[in-house]
Formats: C-alpha cells, sequence, structure tokens
C-alpha cells in the first residue's frame, strides 16, 4: 500500500527538491500489518515506525507515532524543529503507556526513525531497529544504530558481527516508545547534497535484504517508488516473514 498526504497550502523548506515515495506491506506470514509510514514531502518530514504488542496492539502503536509526528508545525529554524520531534514522539510514548497501563502492563510499543530536513540541513531521530540509510555515490551508509540486544554485544565485543542475525535474542529491543514512562532518542544531524538517497525502513526489509542488495537498487532504479516496490518484492521472495516498510528520499528530483 503506497500513501502520500498532500497539503496544497505547504511550502517547501528544502533548498534542494526532495521527493519520496513509500510502501508498507503485510509480508506473506503475518496476518496484520503493524508497520506505518508518513511522507510529507512538502515540509520534509519522513517517518517509519514498525509496533510490537500483536494485532491491534502493534497497529495502534506504530500509527500512535505516526498520528503525533504529523502534528509537526513549519519551524523555521532547526532548533525549534529537533524539539518539536521530540515532544511529539515523547506525546506518543506518553499514549502508549496509558494504553499499557489500561491493559495490565501488557508491551505497547513500536519502533520509529524519524527525518526532517530545513534547508540544506537534516535530523534523524530514532528508537529501536528501525534504520536509515545514505546512498552518496556508490557508497551506502547505515546513519541508525540498531537499539538492541545483540548490537550491544557486538559493539561490547562479545558477539561476532556475522552471528547477530542467528542469535537467540536477535530481535529484543533495548528502546522502544511505549516501552519505559522516560523515553531514550538517539539523534543524528545531516548535510544534504544533492543527488543524495535517503532510505528509511523497518526491520522486515534489513532483515532479508542486504545493504550492499539495497545500493544496486536505489541507486539503479531513479524512481523512488519503482525502487520501493523492487525492495518490497525481494523482502517477501526471501520468505515476507515480516512487515515491510520502506520509504526512500531522493534529492535533487523533480
Amino acid at each position: 500500500m503506497t500513501s502520500r498526504t498532500q497539503f496544497p497550502s505547504e511550502r517547501p523548506r528544502t533548498y534542494i527538491p526532495m521527493i519520496s515515495e513509500g510502501l508498507s506491506d503485510t509480508g506473506r506470514v503475518r496476518e496484520v500489518n503493524e508497520d506505518a509510514f508518513l511522507a510529507r514531502d512538502a515540509i520534509a518530514l519522513w517517518v517509519v515506525a514498525d509496533g510490537m504488542g500483536g494485532h491491534s496492539a502493534g497497529d495502534m502503536a506504530s500509527q500512535t507515532i505516526i498520528d503525533c509526528l504529523n502534528n509537526i508545525r513549519p519551524w523555521t529554524d532547526a532548533r525549534s524543529l529537533k524539539l518539536d520531534v521530540i515532544a511529539r514522539i515523547e506525546d506518543a510514548n506518553a499514549a502508549l503507556r496509558r494504553e499499557s497501563a489500561a491493559h495490565d502492563g501488557a508491551t505497547i510499543g513500536s519502533t520509529v526513525v524519524c527525518m526532517v530536513a530545513l534547508e540544506d540541513r537534516g535530523l534523524l531521530t530514532w528508537a529501536g531497529d528501525s534504520r536509515a540509510y545514505r546512498i552518496r555515490g556508490n557508497v551506502i551508509e547505515q546513519l541508525t544504530t540498531d537499539h538492541s540486544m545483540v548490537q550491544e554485544l557486538v559493539e561490547s565485543g562479545l558477539l561476532d558481527p556475522s552471528k547477530a542475525e542467528d542469535h537467540p535474542h536477535a530481535h529484543v529491543l533495548t528502546r522502544a516508545v511505549g516501552a519505559a514512562d522516560t523515553l531514550d532518542l538517539d539523534h543524528v544531524p545531516l548535510r544534504i547534497e544533492r543527488d543524495d538517497r535517503y532510505l528509511l525502513c523497518s526491520d522486515g526489509l534489513s532483515r532479508y535484504v542486504t545493504d550492499d542488495e539495497i545500493l544496486a537498487i536505489v541507486s539503479g532504479t531513479p524512481v523512488p517508488g519503482a525502487a520501493c516496490s523492487t525492495l518490497r518484492d525481494l523482502a517477501n521472495e526471501r520468505g515476507g516473514q515480516d512487515n515491510v516498510t520502506v520509504v526512500i528520499i531522493g534529492c535533487g528530483l523533480r
């Protein structure tokens, strides 16, 4: 399912035109899509969220994040924009904590990766293992670091990176929106250049498609929507055991 919300009164906030497409797919195994995404080129805001908690709870959790971030104001200074992003995600965290309390402490949460841009600068904000990549020239770079148990083991030298995916706790998160009363977010500032490509995704993509494959598909497919579809299809061909969501932002496209 592809979605884009149009807001005719909005004006671009970036020096470089930024055009995106996104899609979210249930996959071949699960009955419910607990992922959600937002792509609002006009105000330079893109989000992917991957809910957890099962069925309607995970679906509700990811959509709560999307709904809160969709209310970001069109700030014209970077500090206010960053603070607004944090405030909106904190609003979502509080809402999910209330929902969890109403359901006897049940796990109701979601990952989030959010990108905003202003002029030639950008900001990534995230919690969990949904990822952001940048493709610049012939190089792909993972810009986010997974908030997961295996990532901590890798960083401490206790686990070989090649064995991370097969570890029994491979998908145990150490941070997520809704997981605790106090929200812990990470941020990375960006300098945006013409011809950059940015990709946000849930782990339903990154678990099944390698970085090199992402690079080849995005670099070889100039239309973001077509690249999203190709990546989704590849993840599904390899089992489709999880929901898969991907948003690709092309810089300098018209």
